[in-house]
């Protein structure tokens, strides 16, 4: 949780944003990092079964685009993001 906070923080990405990048997403050119925002993650609640037995069924997607049109965009992440993105990218190959 620390990192993320972090990595919002260092980047200034919505938390949907920064939760519904892949790792396609980042990329290295030139040498420097970049993430390309375009989408966001989404949660929607459906509700199933009867009034007198209710269900909710949540399931949870990366939208086609971004908030607003301005919003899908690169950012150029400075190193601390990119420390973190690495980090995190290690953690993700050993499982």
């Amino acid at each position: 949780m620390k990192l993320f906070l972090e990595w919002l923080y260092l980047t200034g990405m919505r938390c949907g944003e920064a939760a519904g990048l892949y790792v396609k997403d980042i990329i290295k050119e030139e040498g420097k990092y970049k993430a390309i925002i375009d989408g966001s993650l989404s949660h929607q609640r459906e509700l199933l079964g009867t009034v007198s037995n209710p269900t909710v069924k949540v399931s949870v997607k990366k939208t086609d685009g971004a908030k607003t049109i301005a919003s899908n965009r690169e950012v150029l992440l400075p190193q601390k993001a990119v420390n973190i993105y690495l980090k995190c990218q290690f953690k993700l190959e050993k499982r």
